[in-house]
């Protein structure tokens, strides 16, 4: 090995497999949440077409996403099916697609687990990405690497998203493994060989082909690169244009893009039409963020409701101590952290899950911030005893948090408990209900005796169409209703509907009645609140998971 730090055979990786092991049961504790209805949509959108790879070909005609995660994703479905076949299965793979797009039951538990196999292999790639730290002795660097695994192994968006068929798990993954190599580049003699930056590049390549924005994830290589050039030599000219390292890195990065995802060039038309439109809706914003005035807030409060205080002071102490110890690897890190968290502010849709990739990187920066407070040199003992506190007061929160969340994945859900009162009280009687888009799923699974069809926001329409009930959810109205100028519609049709319709059944997760749709006083259209005292409130005073949904009978 060239590298001057070589990694010892010794207990850390003992411990580093024990907090794998326990985060990969935290992510696959009860992934079988739903089934086999589907209560995620973004995790139909990878399922359906790479459901259908194996029949149709590996064009995914669709680019919103890159496609490497889509491929994976098929090869688990066609081992799934190889697994039936073996255990005396006659139908060919089509016929196994199309009976398990009525009830995906198997292949959605496969996928999830798939998933959470990545979110624990994270844990493991921030805990030896943290051990490159070149200001840290071995010992050190044996406790940077489990205080950064700790942080990632119990973070609650990190946990939660590993029961989803989403890209953001596996590309986080492969985007700190392509951070980690970057540290091999940086504590590596020489600064790092051809080789070191190939691989680094490659794994960059790799992230983007699963998501897009892990492109950003090449800041880190550029980074350690920048810091380790002569500058001040008066031949740095020269020595760059010779120099093949940083070419090596962008070389494979492209080429581990393009194979990832092959079709950016065998159906480039597509691919530009659909990046297109992704960074116009990025520009364009979501339902919902509307009224966002400051984006920073908005970002820190994502970290916030996830219970990611204490990490996000980590992560800025950690930074601090980088900088001050002039850590080479450290330093890149801050910068790469800084560029991903200002990319996500530019953007004006702010899902809590763009903060994913930045976690365990702020994990890996927090984790220098407790091996520095462990290393003061007045007394050991106490230093390593107030950095294990520390560390211990960081993972309460979300220990205590991912424990709620967890409950809830095996909890009653109230989409499924509508459905089922649906089927029960109104499917006898002939009614035709209408349906919001995020209460209560038509597909994949239909009714069994109730008559559906999609919600519009005008209550002649609906009747003039037979409709009779309707049911509708908070995860809409609570969204609608921040901007009723800009949905002017869908407010009078609540209003409406709260003045004439009758409320004949409720659904809520809560003992409370927290987000039900009321009328003030003026008879206008309002979301109770119940009194919050912590942004991550509404999560630990749930019972059961799903949203708030409410059925009415509109007037005839």
């Amino acid at each position: 090995m060239t590298d001057r730090y070589r990694v010892r055979p010794s207990s850390f990786y003992v411990a580093l497999t024990l907090v794998v092991i326990a985060g990969f049961a935290l992510r696959v504790w009860g992934n079988r949440f739903g089934l086999p209805f589907l209560y995620h949509e973004d995790e139909a959108e990878i399922v359906q077409r790479a459901l259908r790879m194996p029949v149709d070909g590996p064009g995914p005609g669709w680019f919103r996403y890159p496609t490497l995660y889509l491929y994976v994703q098929a090869v688990v479905y066609v081992i799934v099916w190889g697994a039936e076949r073996v255990l005396g299965s006659a139908r060919e793979y089509a016929a196994f697609a199309d009976a398990v797009s009525v009830d995906p039951t198997i292949v959605y538990t496969a996928g999830r687990t798939v998933t959470a196999a990545f979110g624990a292999a994270t844990i493991a790639a921030a805990g030896i990405a943290a051990r490159r730290f070149a200001s840290f002795g071995p010992r050190s660097r044996d406790l940077a690497g489990l205080a950064a695994a700790s942080l990632v192994c119990i973070e609650l968006l990190q946990v939660g998203h590993s029961h989803f068929i989403t890209a953001d798990i596996p590309m986080t993954f492969v985007a700190v493994a392509a951070l980690g190599a970057a540290g091999w580049c940086a504590s590596s003699r020489e600064a790092g060989s051809v080789t070191a930056y190939a691989v680094a590049g490659a794994l960059v390549g790799i992230a983007a082909s699963i998501k897009y924005p892990a492109a950003l994830s090449a800041v880190g290589v550029v980074a350690v690169y920048i810091q380790q050039v002569d500058w001040r030599s008066g031949a740095v000219v020269r020595r760059l244009t010779r120099d093949l390292r940083l070419p090596a890195a962008g070389v494979s990065a492209l080429v581990a893009f393009v194979l990832g995802s092959p079709y950016v060039i065998l159906d480039w038309r597509t691919f530009l039409r659909d990046l297109g439109a992704e960074a116009a809706h990025m520009r364009a914003g979501h339902l919902g963020f509307e009224i966002v005035q400051n984006h920073w807030a908005e970002v820190l409060a994502n970290f916030a409701e996830s219970g990611n205080l204490a990490l996000v002071v980590l992560a800025v102490a950690g930074a601090v101590t980088a900088f001050r110890a002039r850590d080479v690897f450290g330093r890149a890190l801050a910068v790469t952290l800084a560029v991903w968290f200002a990319a996500a502010v530019t953007s004006n849709v702010f899902f809590a899950r763009y903060c994913i990739p930045m976690l365990p990187i702020a994990a890996v920066l927090g984790a220098h911030a407790i091996t520095t407070a462990s290393l003061w040199p007045r007394s050991r003992a106490a230093s390593e005893a107030v950095a294990c506190a520390g560390l211990v007061l960081a993972l309460a929160l979300p220990s205590w948090l991912v424990a709620h969340r967890l409950a809830l994945f095996t909890a009653a859900d109230t989409r499924t408990q509508a459905r089922t009162w649906v089927d029960e009280n109104l499917g006898e009687t002939g009614a035709l209900v209408a349906l919001e888009w995020k209460s209560i799923p038509r597909r994949p699974a239909g009714f069994d005796v109730a008559e559906t069809t999609p919600l519009v926001y005008d209550a002649g329409t609906l009747r003039n169409a037979g409709v009779s009930y309707v049911a509708i959810t908070d995860r809409l109205y609570r969204r609608l209703l921040r901007a009723p100028g800009i949905y002017p519609s869908q407010y009078a049709f609540y209003k409406e509907l709260l003045a004439t319709g009758t409320l004949v059944a409720t659904f809520t997760p809560y003992a409370d009645e927290h987000n039900l749709l009321v009328a003030d006083e003026y008879g206008a259209p309002s979301v109770l609140k119940v009194r919050e005292a912590a942004p991550w409130s509404d999560l630990v005073r749930r019972e059961r998971s799903g949203p708030v949904i409410l059925v009415f009978r509109i007037a005839g």
